[in-house]
């Protein structure tokens, strides 16, 4: 399940979170979206040393370009896990 909500505390960053609840294995993760540029960041983890970035790396009007990296030395190293090209 996912729960996507906008932050007006962090207005000024203009930021969204979201907190992904993984229901078989008890899991509860949080993260905040933000634009970078001209793309956008869904960052998060599970502990300081376990970190999940996602990101939508190219969004047009019939198609986007998604990755799914993970790091596990606190956001010092990310090993690309998945990509994801999509048409609409």
């Amino acid at each position: 399940m996912l729960l996507r909500y906008y932050e007006p505390r962090r207005n000024a960053l203009a930021t969204w979170r979201q907190v992904w609840i993984g229901v078989p294995r008890g899991e509860v993760i949080e993260f905040i979206a933000r634009r970078d540029g001209p793309r956008i960041l869904i960052e998060g983890g599970t502990s300081a040393t376990l970190r999940l970035r996602r990101s939508f790396e190219r969004i047009a009007a019939t198609e986007f370009a998604w990755e799914g990296r993970t790091s596990t030395d606190g956001g010092g190293t990310w090993y690309l896990e998945q990509t994801i090209n999509g048409e609409r």
